[in-house]
């Protein structure tokens, strides 16, 4: 408690000191350039820098995917394309404007440039259209004492898809050297004033507890990232770090503030070079307005050395970690959170069923784990066709989590438009609230998500989700109740496409049970599946304890499926990437 008491009296001197430096002061900045440049600085810069007593004035000169190049090609034909984004207090406005128009509408004290992100670790690129446009301002800026400044853009995600990922080896970090170190040639080469280092505050930050979770799509910055690039701008622009700024959006919560506004002062401090976060220790309450739980527990992108090895005649083991993320370990971080993870098929053999980590069907620079179905096979009591990731004797079971992780489904499920039947089996994850299939067990409960075909005869593919309780006292056929069951027939399934799954899980009642689930697919928005308040343990249990099993990949269907798909010289094949699952006890 003391410590506690001594850190908030910093903190609160801190906050004072800041906001005596600054409260005379204001600020313009005009920043040149697209997307990237309105992450930066359209939603937050403006909240930071008034918490902080400074007065300040941004705009934005946009154009989506605009380059250097094309700067200047707008310039010599004065074209009027130009977004101008400008924020004054709480007074925005939006107008049609060419470049030269947002040069002169106000003595701007700095001027910032940046290349498009899929030239940005380009150095050529950057040339001779950077020294044209920085001649042409230095002409037409109305404030004789305006300052240049480059924007360090960010690497892309370890995930994104984006085709000009190929240009960086697919590499998150090589995308990052090759930006730092073109944007400081570039800048030395025409004079810029200074660098503001986004790019490093995001790599930074993704060495942290949080991980690779700070971009929305491929590309662009989520809330969070955004965050982290206004505190990078902020303290750039001012000399005051954001570190304890009291401009806190209710939608963040302690863990992802003390990161985002350390790792854009450490960037400030060591702007060419990663500064490890990860002794940044974060607490762990949820954040229910997005839905995770801030602790994250494990991930895998099924890169580097990790793959897949014999554990049993009917079970694998993903063994390996990845250099690049942390709490990627298949052994020692899956160790200290659960009692197994395996890969299991119920019985069958390798020329029925098989799990493999692959090259990536869309991009071969890219590794993910498939589960491959040929045929169903004979268990102890019924033909069916199964394979399953075992997350298995959660320590403490999880009172919420959250998973997200990369499907695809190739063309050939398309196959299954034409089935002739309404497609209710196939799950794809299941969660246990207390495990089932031990007899002992009076209060078994599951959560149970799959794709269905809800229509006889041919028909689009969908997402269904269903509770129920489980009694494995009862007679067979009295030992499963279903308590809720949804079907989504809006959001349709993609096939032939990558897209993020997600979905939140919170133990409770009928009242504040909760699930809720989205996907996204490549360019397209984030949407929502299902978001139902329900039970999501046994309906009957006086004490439950969280989720203590799940499967977070799975294929599992029925021998009439596995046998319609066969007959049709097609598999049924999932491809699954960028597993990540965040939670709490």
């Amino acid at each position: 408690m003391k410590n506690k008491i001594i850190l908030l009296n910093l903190y609160l001197l801190f906050s004072a000191v800041s906001f005596s430096l600054f409260a005379q002061q204001s600020v313009k900045v005009l920043a040149i350039g697209n997307s990237f440049s309105a992450d930066a600085v359209e939603e937050f810069l403006d909240g930071l820098s008034t918490e902080g007593g400074l007065k300040i004035t941004v705009a934005n000169a946009f154009i989506g995917g605009c380059s250097l190049e094309k700067h200047w090609e707008n310039i010599e034909k004065d074209l009027p394309v130009y977004s101008y984004r400008k924020i004054a207090g709480s007074k925005k406005t939006i107008s049609k404007r060419t470049l030269l128009q947002c040069i002169q509408d106000e003595k701007w004290d700095y001027i910032t440039f940046q290349q498009v992100s899929t030239l940005s670790g380009v150095l050529s690129s950057y040339f001779p259209y950077l020294t044209y446009l920085v001649d042409y301002v230095k002409q037409h800026a109305t404030n004789p004492q305006v300052r240049f400044a480059m924007h360090q853009t960010w690497a892309y995600p370890q995930s994104s898809s984006k085709p000009a990922f190929d240009i960086y080896n697919r590499k998150q970090i090589d995308m990052y050297e090759a930006i730092v170190k073109s944007v400081w040639s570039a800048a030395d080469s025409v004079g810029i004033d200074m660098i503001i280092p986004s790019g490093t505050a995001i790599q930074n930050a993704r060495t942290s507890v949080l991980g690779d979770t700070f971009n929305r799509d491929g590309s662009h910055l989520n809330k969070i990232g955004k965050y982290t690039a206004a505190c990078t701008w902020y303290e750039a622009l001012t000399g005051a770090s954001p570190v304890g700024n009291r401009f806190i959006p209710g939608y963040f919560n302690t863990c992802q503030i003390t990161i985002a506004q350390n790792a854009a002062h450490l960037a400030l401090q060591n702007p060419k070079q990663i500064s490890p976060m990860l002794a940044f220790k974060c607490p762990d309450a949820p954040n229910k307005h997005l839905k995770r739980s801030e602790l994250l527990l494990f991930q895998s992108g099924f890169e580097d050395n990790v793959t897949i090895i014999p554990a049993g005649q009917y079970n694998h083991r993903i063994i390996g970690k990845e250099n690049t993320l942390i709490k990627s370990d298949w052994g020692r971080d899956i160790e200290s959170i659960m009692d197994r993870v395996s890969v299991t098929y119920t019985k069958g053999d390798s020329t029925q069923r098989l799990a493999s980590i692959v090259s990536d069907p869309v991009n071969s620079h890219n590794r993910v784990l498939q589960f491959l179905i040929k045929e169903p096979w004979m268990t102890d009591t019924t033909e069916k066709a199964r394979i399953q990731c075992d997350f298995y004797g959660i320590k403490k079971g999880l009172k919420e989590f959250t998973q997200s992780m990369r499907v695809y489904l190739p063309e050939d499920m398309r196959e299954l438009y034409d089935y002739p039947d309404v497609i209710n089996w196939f799950t794809i994850v299941e969660l246990w609230n207390n495990v089932a299939w031990r007899p002992i067990v009076p209060y078994g409960g599951r959560i149970t998500l799959g794709i269905t075909k809800p229509v006889v005869g041919k028909g689009e593919l969908y997402f269904k989700v269903d509770a129920q309780d489980i009694d494995r006292r009862l007679p067979a056929d009295k030992r499963f109740k279903t308590l809720w069951l949804e079907k989504n027939t809006e959001v349709k399934v993609p096939i032939g496409e990558w897209f993020t799954l997600e979905y939140y899980c919170k133990e409770g009642d009928g009242e504040n049970g909760r699930f809720y689930m989205t996907i996204e697919t490549k360019g397209g928005d984030k949407q929502t599946v299902f978001d139902i308040t329900n039970y999501t343990h046994n309906s009957q249990d006086p004490s439950p304890d969280g989720i203590t099993d799940f499967n977070p990949l799975k294929l599992y269907t029925s021998k009439e499926i596995a046998n319609y798909m066969k007959s049709k010289h097609k598999s049924l094949r999932i491809f699954w990437d960028d597993l990540k699952v965040w939670g709490r006890n």
